[in-house]
């Protein structure tokens, strides 16, 4: 039982397919009342897998409401497992972005790490305990994979950017995905014009739908004084669209405030794109010897940026097919069976003593 489940996100088709195909019935909601009913039924054969609060939390009305939704869920999952239910939380980020009740969601935070069966992490196992003051009963490292195969094939470089209506002979700087405000697009914007300042002739390829909590008039209004060029199509791409995009970039610079685990650079190295990251531990770590990607200082985040499009290191034959190897050492079918293992190896442990795989 998957909670929320997002029709539309990828990223749970991935990681769910092995399992479907081993004959594990699979179903999910996005509707908190919906995933209650489905705490109260489950069995020990049942496996409730939490990928976000926001819909429980974010949920409420006002701090103590979104209080008492997150305790209510953390007391049905408490009885589910005394009957025998498992629990699987995957950490995806420090909390639900841009929360509105930080510390209800830190809350259930800490009750679905005391509860959970094993707590999937997609980068560090030490996260679990740095961020929830507890240390979990099982954690699984399982890291997101590429999206090899799930998007069609790259496409020439030109024949996308003649489809976007991009500039055919300047470096495309792309930000894709869902715009939200700790996603930082208005930084994005202020490393460019400091980046055509220092002499960058670039352009921006800016994709992806806005959130209402987004000024999105305040950002077109910024960029109809631009100075660089740009490519906006501010609205979700259609699957069928995303290899066009990435196809037309050069780079990808990720302006996020805040971030453990992005899809979006899995998906840049599927095509070859090299990133632009901001220099936080938990990245450092995971990304530091991989020649496709360079950190910015997130202290100077302007001069930061433009100093390293400046660089001209994405251009270079090297990054681009380092970031295909990666993309190619973590494909989605690899993923997906490890998660079908860890999921048959918790009822392998209920039902025959045996120890898991």
């Amino acid at each position: 039982m998957t909670f929320p489940e997002w029709r539309g996100n990828p990223y749970q088709r991935m990681l769910s397919a092995e399992a479907r195909d081993r004959g594990w019935q699979t179903r999910g909601t996005r509707f908190c009342e919906a995933f209650l009913d489905e705490i109260r039924a489950a069995s020990p054969t049942t496996v409730l897998h939490v990928h976000s609060t926001a819909p429980i939390t974010e949920g409420g009305a006002d701090d103590a409401d979104a209080l008492r939704r997150a305790e209510v869920v953390a007391g049905e999952l408490r009885q589910a497992r005394e009957r025998g239910a498992h629990v699987v939380w995957t950490v995806h980020n420090e909390h639900p972005h841009d929360a509105r009740f930080v510390d209800a969601a830190r809350r259930l935070q800490r009750e679905l790490c005391e509860l959970a069966s094993v707590v999937h992490v997609l980068g560090r196992p030490d996260v679990v305990e740095a961020l929830t003051g507890v240390r979990p009963r099982a954690v699984a490292r399982i890291p997101h994979s590429s999206y090899l195969g799930v998007y069609g094939p790259r496409r020439r470089r030109s024949a996308a950017r003649r489809a976007l209506g991009a500039k055919p002979f300047r470096d495309a700087v792309l930000f894709f995905g869902r715009i939200r405000p700790y996603k930082g697009v208005e930084l994005l914007l202020s490393a460019m014009e400091r980046a055509r300042t220092d002499g960058y002739r670039g352009q921006l390829l800016l994709a992806g739908k806005p959130s209402r909590e987004v000024d999105l008039d305040g950002i077109l209004g910024r960029l109809e004084g631009a100075a660089f060029p740009h490519t906006v199509v501010p609205a979700s791409i259609p699957d069928e669209e995303v290899a066009t995009w990435f196809s037309a970039a050069d780079v990808m610079v990720v302006p996020y405030r805040r971030v453990l685990n992005s899809g979006s650079v899995e998906l840049a190295a599927t095509y070859g794109v090299p990133c632009i990251l901001p220099r936080l531990p938990h990245l450092v770590d995971a990304f530091a010897n991989e020649a496709w990607v360079r950190f910015y200082d997130i202290d100077d985040a302007d001069a930061s940026i433009s100093e390293l499009l400046r660089s001209g290191f994405h251009r270079s034959r090297h990054a681009r097919r380092s970031a295909r190897d990666h993309a190619r050492r973590c494909t989605p079918q690899m993923m997906s069976s490890d998660f079908a293992d860890l999921l048959d190896a918790m009822l392998a442990r209920d039902t025959a003593g045996d120890a898991p795989r």
